[in-house]
């Protein structure tokens, strides 16, 4: 038997394998600069998307230094679910607003809630290029490590260590690949929480 006889077919199986799985992905992250998700990047969310009225921008940096309604903004963006205790606190601070002016306070909380949630998502997303980058580099260290092990031969002493190297780097490469889904979840859940909010805040404007 041979030099090319003693190397280990089913290796070279795996490594294409896996070699396919990078470049799909690869081909995916290079089309948003490094955004991996299935949903469409969208750096910032527009007014326009959860808010039924007109605004005037004029206004928007009146209200963002607005140290009560920054505060009240920044508490309710801050949570991961829009639930019945940040409804309480629009409920409370635009019920103690005089009717009069309601509407622009309300306006007002909208704006400021906004900045905060676009603020927020760019955190996320920024996050997860950076996590996407790290990412590319560990699927390019195993593909290098796979095409060593091929180029191994069965009987060389070097081969199990590398076969151990190479299931590690592969068991954190999946680990990560598990926890970027969840991450790509996050701009959504935060998109949803604003929807809800910005109806609360609403309610106030009729």
């Amino acid at each position: 038997m041979n030099l090319e006889q003693k190397q280990i077919p089913s290796l070279k199986a795996g490594t294409l394998l896996l070699g396919m799985m990078i470049a799909a992905q690869a081909n995916v992250q290079a089309q948003e600069n490094d955004w991996p998700c299935a949903q469409i990047l969208v750096a910032t969310v527009t007014a326009a998307v959860v808010w039924p009225y007109p605004l005037d921008e004029k206004l928007a940096d009146r209200w963002l230094s607005n140290a009560k309604i920054k505060t009240l903004a920044t508490k309710v963006a801050g949570q991961f679910s829009a639930g019945d205790n940040e409804i309480a606190l629009i409920e409370q601070f635009l019920g103690d607003t005089s009717l009069a002016n309601r509407p622009e306070a309300a306006t007002g909380l909208f704006m400021a809630t906004l900045n905060e949630f676009n603020l927020m998502r760019q955190k996320y997303i920024k996050g997860i290029q950076k996590f996407t980058k790290k990412q590319k580099g560990l699927a390019h260290h195993l593909t290098f490590l796979l095409e060593q092990r091929d180029n191994l031969l069965a009987t060389e002493t070097s081969l199990d260590q590398l076969t151990e190297e190479i299931a590690v780097v592969e068991q954190i490469f999946r680990n990560r690949e598990n926890i970027l889904i969840d991450l790509c979840e996050q701009p959504v859940r935060i998109e949803e929480n604003l929807g809800v909010v910005a109806r609360a805040i609403a309610e106030y404007v009729k």
